[in-house]
Order: C-alpha cells, then sequence, then structure tokens
C-alpha cells in the first residue's frame, strides 16, 4: 500500500512538473537575441519573445514584463498569456520605476481577466488605434502594400477561434490572437492580415470601422450564395461594373417573410461596392477623397433631400457623403434617350428602372451593408438612388463614409472595392425610417452618425432569416405598386375611349 501511494505521489508530482509554465526569468535565451534589430523603435515588428522598451515595439502590442538576473525586462508577449511564464503583465515602459512595473503588472492580470471581453471589443481596440495613426491620411496617398499572408496559418482563416498569428490571413478579429485583423489592399486585391494592434497602420495596413456581423446575419449571407442566385426577381437586367454581365437583379426572396430586398447576380455574385460622392462635401471629415477630379460626376443632391430638409434639422440640408453612411439603392427612371453621337442614354422601354419604394422601402430608412472580404457589417440609411446610366444601369455603390467603414481610407470617388460580394440589404415598413430625431443627422463624422442608427439597425437585422424563404412562387408587391399600375390600365383604357 505505502508503495502504491508512492507511485501515485511520484506521477502527481511528474504531471505537475510537465504541466508547469516554464520560468522565462530562468532561460538565458529570453529575451530572443534574433529581435535586437526590432528593440525601441517603436516600430511593433518585434515577434512575442524578443525584448521591448514599450508596447510600440510589439506585433502583439504587450510589452510584458519580465523579472530577470537582478533587474526588470520587457518582452513581447501575446495578449492573454503576459502573467505566464514568470511575467507579470503588460505595461513594461522603459523609464518607468520598479513601483510602476508592478502596478503595471496588476493592469496585465486585470487585462488577462478580461481577455474574453477583450477578443470580443478587439474591433474596437484595433480600429481605434488604427484610426488615430490615419488622421491626415487622404485619397489617393495611401500606396498598395506588398504583404502577403503566410500560407502556415490557412487553417486558422475565418473560424473565430482566435488561434491565427501575426502575419496569417483574417477575416475578423475574432480569428486573431491579437484581436486585431488589419486590412491589406495590394492594389490587385484585399484581404485581413492578423496584427498587433499598435501595428495595425505599418506596412501598408490599414483598418476599418464596420462591426462584426451577427450570426444569423452571416447565415443569411451564405445561404444566399450558395443558392447562386435569387428566385423571385422584382426586376433585373442590371450590370454590377461597366465591363460585367446584366444579369444582377433586386431580390424578393425574403420579401414577405422578413421585409428585405437585396440585389444578386448570378453564381452566388452579390453587388460590388462602387463609391458615390454625391451630396454636401466639408466639414472636419472632408479629406479630399471626394474632390471632383477624383469623382468628376459628382452631383451635389441626392434623391431624398427634400425628406432630409423636412426634418428640419438646422443647417443639415443634404447628405455628406464623408459623414452619412447612406446607400445607392434603385434606379430612377430614365431622364434623356440615346442618341448616336454619344450612344449615353436609354431609348424608350430600354432603360431598366426600379423604385423600391413601391415594395415598401421608405426614403432615410435604415439599411444593412455586409462587406466583401471582411464580411463585417455597416449600417446605413437609403439616401441616394442610381440616376440615369444610359444602356448599362448600374447597381453597387454607396457613400464614401460607407465604403470606407469596409474597406480603409484607401478608397475615394476613383477607387471603391471590385469585389461583387457585398451584400446590400434593404427594409421595408415606417419601422425602419429613424426620422428626424431617431439618427444623429447633424453628425460631424461617420462613428457618431452610425452609432445613432445602430439600436435600431440591430432590431432589424434580427427579423433576417435564412430558413424562412417566400413559400411563394411570385412576390407580392405593395399595394402602392397594384393601385399604380391599375391607374396605368385605367387611364389607357379611358385614352381608347
Amino acid at each position: 500500500m505505502v508503495q502504491f501511494y508512492t507511485v501515485v505521489g511520484a506521477l502527481a508530482l511528474t504531471f505537475s512538473a510537465v504541466q508547469a509554465a516554464p520560468n522565462l526569468s530562468a532561460r538565458q535565451n529570453i529575451p530572443d537575441p534574433a529581435g535586437e534589430k526590432n528593440v525601441g523603435n517603436g516600430r511593433g515588428l518585434q515577434f512575442i519573445g524578443g525584448q521591448c522598451l514599450g508596447a510600440a515595439d510589439c506585433a502583439s502590442g504587450c510589452c510584458a514584463i519580465l523579472p530577470k538576473g537582478g533587474q526588470t525586462i520587457g518582452v513581447c508577449s501575446g495578449v492573454g498569456a503576459q502573467n505566464q511564464a514568470g511575467k507579470q503583465g503588460c505595461g513594461f515602459e522603459s523609464g518607468v520605476g520598479a513601483g510602476n512595473q508592478t502596478q503595471g503588472g496588476s493592469q496585465g492580470g486585470n487585462q488577462n481577466n478580461t481577455g474574453g471581453n477583450q477578443r470580443n471589443g478587439g474591433n474596437n481596440q484595433c480600429n481605434n488605434q488604427g484610426d488615430n495613426q490615419n488622421n491626415g491620411q487622404t485619397g489617393a496617398t495611401i500606396r498598395p502594400s506588398t504583404l502577403k499572408p503566410d500560407p502556415a496559418g490557412a487553417a486558422n482563416v475565418g473560424n473565430g477561434q482566435g488561434q491565427q498569428f501575426i502575419g496569417g490571413e483574417c477575416t475578423s478579429d475574432a480569428d486573431c490572437a491579437s484581436a486585431c485583423c488589419a486590412l491589406v489592399n495590394t492594389g490587385e486585391e484585399r484581404f485581413g492580415i492578423c496584427s498587433g494592434p499598435a501595428a495595425n497602420t505599418q506596412n501598408g495596413k490599414q483598418v476599418t470601422t464596420a462591426r462584426d456581423a451577427p450570426k444569423n446575419l452571416l447565415e443569411f449571407y451564405d445561404v444566399i450564395r450558395a443558392k447562386g442566385h435569387c428566385r423571385h426577381e422584382l426586376a433585373s437586367g442590371f450590370y454590377s461594373r461597366d465591363n460585367g454581365p446584366n444579369n444582377f437583379a433586386y431580390c424578393g426572396d425574403y420579401l414577405d417573410s422578413a421585409g428585405v430586398i437585396y440585389i444578386q447576380g448570378r453564381s452566388g455574385a452579390l453587388a460590388n461596392l462602387d463609391v458615390d460622392c454625391d451630396g454636401s462635401s466639408g466639414g472636419p471629415s472632408d479629406d479630399g477623397r471626394c474632390r471632383r477630379e477624383l469623382s468628376p460626376d459628382l452631383q451635389n443632391a441626392t434623391s431624398f433631400r427634400d425628406v432630409l430638409a423636412s426634418y428640419g434639422r438646422a443647417g443639415v440640408a443634404e447628405l455628406n457623403p464623408y459623414v452619412h453612411p447612406y446607400v445607392v439603392f434603385g434606379n430612377a427612371p430614365a431622364t434623356k434617350t440615346t442618341t448616336a453621337s454619344t450612344g449615353r442614354g436609354a431609348k424608350s422601354g430600354a432603360w431598366r428602372a426600379f423604385d423600391p419604394s413601391e415594395y415598401g422601402m421608405r426614403p432615410l430608412g435604415v439599411m444593412a451593408v455586409v462587406c466583401p472580404t471582411s464580411r463585417k457589417l455597416v449600417y446605413g440609411v437609403w439616401g441616394d438612388m442610381n440616376g440615369d446610366d444610359g444602356a448599362r444601369p448600374m447597381v453597387g455603390e454607396a457613400s464614401l463614409a460607407l465604403v470606407t467603414a469596409c474597406g480603409g481610407k484607401g478608397v475615394s470617388g476613383a477607387d471603391g472595392i471590385d469585389e461583387d460580394a457585398a451584400l446590400f440589404l434593404g427594409f421595408t415598413g415606417d419601422e425602419a425610417v429613424p426620422g428626424r430625431d431617431g439618427a444623429d443627422w447633424a453628425a460631424k463624422d461617420f462613428d457618431t452618425f452610425e452609432r445613432s442608427i445602430e439600436r435600431l439597425g440591430n432590431r432589424l437585422v434580427e427579423r433576417v432569416r435564412a430558413a424562412d424563404e417566400d413559400a411563394s412562387c411570385s412576390v407580392r408587391p405593395s399595394w402602392a405598386r397594384v393601385a399604380a399600375v391599375a391607374a396605368a390600365v385605367v387611364g389607357s383604357t379611358w385614352s381608347l375611349l
């Protein structure tokens, strides 16, 4: 019996020794000498285990306190591991006294305790720092990045488990151990790459302000793309790009069940995200990316300016493309006919028009946009309609503010997002309209305005369910549509009498 307990005790000691984290303070190769070139330059290039003089050195954004050899040094650490292996939490800063360093260790403990919340809020942590570093950047000044994602991290992409290392590809902050998925634009493609929060605008990386989309909306996104095309076309024959096919349609597959209208092409394509610069520019958010040389066809008016003016908000008579995340949705009737000299315009009957209000949408009502690549969510308002694009009626356009939230500050009036993977989701009914006091129309920046419609947007998105596709073989138009058709028939009949 004594021998049995002796064996069990020995096994327990062995197991605990295996499980215990190694004490880095006793290691001779910590900090890793290979990272000497990254110490103290504040460029966020230092890898985990390399020495740091502050958080700005570390790609992970965490310079942990490590007592070693009678002194205290900083070592870059992964967030969530800053109190392991002899480390005393994030917060090391060169020149700070030992007493304060201990306080930093306490802060590190708090940071560790809230690690789960940090991942949920990692989008804000990553983007807030990036926004501050991006201040002053204007359109066409951000150079394409040469970064490429490390293929070794392919298994960690898109699963939201927080296991992707820095440099690996990501689709959201939830993929990354650093809780920061930065946008990379090579000039030919856009993708996400895991980054340290303090390094999210370095080496050509950019940040976006879009939010994580809820599960039901992502399921809806995946289901309609997997179907390939919509079953109930309200209007068809539209283009997402000038040189593309005209097989895009306004879809009513979920009009009766969820009260939504969206745009889809064929083979799973949705729409792209061109930049619209119409409206009233100026103000503190105007950084020049919608200036006329970048958007020569910009107009000073949007489709529903009269509705906005009727709200009577002082100083707000028009939408601002730098501030208001408005969506260009619907195609207004043709205003001219084709001429032999220009080929522009539309002959009678050739122009494709669609008015979402005939199916229950309301001007300046809240809309949801799921971004290409990142599949993140931005709330906006139905603020404009596509004008006369001649023989090629277009879809897939939103204000600079909205496209920037999806694609970073590298977009401009001359450069949007070409990927046909943006979901434009319009909501029907008066309940989708924030009205005069339900949105901060006088906001001076995108973040302030989008937050003002967030609660309404969340409520509208809750009604979207991929399993609730309309069972009917045809979509019932609104009574307004029925009345309009009836009036046209009566008018035609009367003219024949």
